[in-house]
């Protein structure tokens, strides 16, 4: 099939896709790269090579820059990957293995004399602040709050609330999946599995539970807490540390 033809008639220019025609550049440069003699004194640069890729290509396009190489079996003397999708830094991410990479991102850093935005590079740790679940950094922002002795927001009750929630929607998901799907609080999670017998879950756990819940302001099956009372950062921290304490027995 001819590369351009006549609208009637069918080449690669009228009867691929746009991410059809983007793989095949992309497997075209690959394929110059392979075949470059001096490939280890040279930077190669890919500027978002997964425009278009649909999700299974994204993950191979992943795999293959890492593993470039050309047939005299040279690497690139540096090799960088420029892109702005997190899904795609998630597959390169996990594709780098033990390899030696270095993550870099760009940053608003004021505006000029002139009203110009500027920008800078700087380190990116790519794990904390894109991979990492979002549950994840509130069970570490948790045990930061209560172990420290700095005045805790408010808003920390919501980070246990969204911490249990997980734990429970993940541990007991076969037990819980009605529960779940009708979005019921965890207060009618905790009723579910005492029902059900579940190990652990018995009326002493549920005080227990309850007490703990009050405490984080988790509203009785879908009410929404009207006005709910502050505390002061040591209440807080012991409210914390209670969370904390439940979480490991679920």
């Amino acid at each position: 099939m001819p590369l351009e033809d006549s609208e009637d008639k069918p080449s690669l220019k009228n009867c691929l896709s746009h991410g059809d025609k983007s793989a095949l550049a992309f497997a075209f440069f690959l394929s110059i790269i392979g075949h470059d003699t001096e490939l280890n004194q040279k930077i190669v640069i890919f500027d978002d090579p997964i425009s278009s890729f649909n999700k299974e290509r994204k993950r191979k396009t992943a795999h293959l820059l890492f593993d470039v190489i050309s047939q005299a079996g040279q690497r690139p003397e540096q090799l960088i990957v420029m892109t702005h999708e997190t899904q795609f830094l998630r597959n390169l991410y996990y594709a780098a293995g033990g390899q030696a990479v270095k993550y870099i991102k760009i940053c608003p850093d004021g505006t000029t004399p002139e009203g110009r935005k500027k920008s800078r590079l700087d380190h990116c740790n790519i794990y904390e602040e894109f991979l990492e679940k979002q549950e994840v950094k509130q069970l570490k922002r948790i045990k930061r709050l209560a172990e420290g002795n700095s005045t805790i927001p408010e808003d920390a009750r919501g980070d246990c609330r969204n911490v249990i929630e997980a734990v429970f929607k993940i541990k007991y998901y076969l037990e819980l999946e009605e529960e779940i799907l009708s979005k019921k609080s965890i207060r009618g999670f905790v009723d579910k599995l005492c029902s059900l017998n579940i190990a652990g879950y018995d009326d002493s756990k549920k005080r227990q539970l309850f007490r703990l819940f009050d405490d984080l302001h988790v509203p009785h099956h879908s009410e929404i807490t009207q006005n709910p009372s502050e505390s002061s950062t040591g209440d807080l921290r012991s409210i914390l540390r209670d969370a904390l304490q439940e979480l490991r027995g679920l």
